[in-house]
């Protein structure tokens, strides 16, 4: 599992952004197995209306809000015998 931080436009300290939630002090964290899922889910979730996908935490000086939500996405397969 690696893990990803998406940060969003700082557009949205002013105009609304389809979640609700969504801050541009803040970022979200996403556990995924990899990139490329953990950037799939986040544009389905925002609509593709983030700005950046970090593989390190973002420093707080930018983001005082910090971690604003966390997701996180387990794609195991379970098979029964």
């Amino acid at each position: 599992m690696e893990t990803y931080y998406i940060s969003f436009g700082t557009k949205y300290a002013f105009e609304p952004h389809p979640l609700e939630w969504v801050h541009p002090d803040g970022y979200l964290r996403i556990d995924a197995p990899s990139y490329e899922i953990a950037r799939s889910y986040a544009m389905q979730l925002t609509d593709d209306k983030f700005a950046f996908m970090y593989d390190k935490r973002p420093e707080s000086i930018y983001f005082p809000l910090g971690e604003i939500a966390h997701v996180v996405i387990d794609v195991t397969l379970k098979v029964k015998a």
